[in-house]
Order: C-alpha cells, then sequence, then structure tokens
C-alpha cells in the first residue's frame, strides 16, 4: 500500500517480506501492521529495552514495521540494532519531529510502543490512544492511571516480557486493525474524551483532595490524616516509582528516590497543617 511503502526504507535484500498470500496463510493482513514510538532518547525512556524489542518481534513476526521519531544520545542503540539485524526495510528512523507533526506520525500507525523506566504521567500514551492507536506499555510509575484498560495492554519493563505483550497485541488485529473509517478510533475517542474532559478532571481532582482529608477518629483520639493510607493512587503512583527507580543507574536512582521521600514528605505535611490550622 502507499502508506506502507512510504514506511519502507531502502530494501537490503537480506529479509523478503511474505506475499499476501503468505501473509493471510499464517493469519495476519496483506498491510503490514506498524508499530510507533515516538519521544526522546535517552536512558529513560527505555531505548535500549527499545532496542532489543524491536530486534526480537522482527525474528518472531514476518511483517510487522516500526516508526520510531525522535532523537537523542541513545539514538545509536536503534541504528547498531538496524544495522546488526539488517532491519533496514522494517524499521524507520524519522529523528526529531515537531511537537506540531506528532499527530500525523502516530496516524501512519496502528499500535503504539512505551518503553519508558519510570514516568509521573506519561501524555504521550494519551495522545497516542486519542489518535486510535492501541497502546502496550511499561507498568511503571503513574502509567497504570493514565488509560482505561481496553486502552491499553501493560508490561514488565524487560525485553522478554514487552516483546511477548507486543506480540500477543499484533496478534489480535481487532485491537488495531479494520476499516480506514473506523478502526477502533471512534472508540478511543469517545474513551479517551470521558476520562478526559473538565468535568472529568475537576471531579478525579476533588475525589483526591477529599480522599487526603482527615478521617474523624470513632474513638476520641486524635484524627488520622488519609495521606498516610498507601491506597491512595497517588501513593500507588510513589510506590511504582520507587520500584523502577534502580534502573536510572546507579547514583541518580538514589537521588531520585530521596527527592520523592522530601516532595511526598512536605505535601503531607502542607495538607496536615492546612487542615488543623
Amino acid at each position: 500500500s502507499s502508506s506502507s511503502s512510504s514506511l519502507r526504507g531502502q530494501n537490503t535484500g537480506t529479509m523478503p517480506q511474505p506475499t499476501s498470500i503468505a501473509a493471510r496463510a499464517v493469519g495476519l493482513e496483506a498491510d503490514p501492521p506498524v508499530v510507533v514510538a515516538v519521544g526522546r532518547m535517552f536512558q529513560r525512556k527505555g531505548i535500549g529495552l527499545l532496542s532489543k524489542v524491536i530486534a526480537h518481534v522482527c525474528c518472531i513476526h514476518p511483517t510487522v514495521e516500526f516508526l520510531i521519531g525522535g532523537d537523542g544520545p541513545d539514538r545509536i542503540l536503534l541504528e547498531e540494532m538496524r544495522e546488526k539485524h539488517q532491519l533496514h526495510d522494517r524499521v524507520t528512523l524519522l529523528g526529531s519531529v515537531n511537537h506540531n507533526d506528532v499527530p500525523n506520525v502516530l496516524r501512519r500507525g496502528h499500535i503504539f510502543l512505551n518503553c519508558s523506566l519510570t514516568e509521573a504521567f506519561c501524555m504521550a500514551i494519551l495522545e497516542a490512544a486519542s489518535c486510535g492507536l492501541h497502546v502496550v506499555s511499561t507498568n511503571v510509575g503513574g502509567i497504570p492511571e493514565v488509560l482505561p484498560p481496553e486502552l491499553i495492554s501493560l508490561s514488565d519493563p524487560t525485553s522478554e516480557d514487552l516483546s511477548v505483550t507486543l506480540l500477543e497485541c499484533l496478534s489480535q488485529p481487532a485491537l488495531w486493525a479494520g476499516n480506514d473509517d473506523y478502526r477502533p478510533k471512534r472508540q478511543h475517542l469517545i474513551e479517551v474524551g470521558k476520562a478526559y474532559n473538565w468535568q472529568s478532571v475537576a471531579l478525579r481532582t476533588h475525589n483526591v483532595y477529599k480522599s487526603l482529608s482527615v478521617t474523624p477518629s470513632q474513638d476520641g483520639s486524635p484524627a488520622i490524616p488519609r495521606a498516610a493510607n498507601i491506597s491512595t493512587p497517588s501513593s500507588t503512583a510513589l510506590i511504582n516509582c520507587f520500584r523502577t527507580a534502580h534502573h536510572l543507574g546507579i547514583g541518580f536512582a538514589q537521588v531520585f528516590q530521596i527527592l520523592l521521600l522530601v516532595s511526598f514528605g512536605l505535601l503531607y505535611i502542607i495538607l496536615v497543617l492546612s487542615r488543623w490550622s
């Protein structure tokens, strides 16, 4: 197809693509699925993890293509992987992408792949879902709270688990394939719109502040702030950040954890003082 051919680089002839008949024989669409990844290329974004996943998935899935946008010091990892496995015809590196052009890049794909090792929110997966892509992402930081479960497939931050999750999604075309008028795009827009309209955001913000308010004691003892309960969503995200911080490297991980503790402690003190003042 024209969209497929626009994604391909120079054909090296080392990994020929299957014909349409062969693709249908193994249950694949003749038009190959395209996995998109867009973001800055440095360690925290998991570019080393991304390079391993691409190499593994391309060895197993005969037609999948990868469209990668972004630039940074870790881009060399993707270039080396593409050269080593001779994937020039299946992995396209766009380089730096202007923010205004990101939606156009996303719409050229079917699945969005996020390999971040730590994230507070991850706007990139929200943008991808808004463009109709199913999201495959590492289960770190606040990412599990961003999208409804039907729009995202979560994975441990390892190349093995992330590859398995991506291959499972590729084996289910209902998640990402279909005619151009629908695909899952309209449903994605509806679901994202429900979660991120201003009324919904205001209600969830209100509920967070309410959950952090002081719980009256039943026996007359001093009241206990709800902020001490680690089951609140913000605390869950904090714990996930601690669990994945070791991926940041020696030294920086400890600094990152200390900053998290200080920030959360200050927030806790401010909330308690404002309630009791």
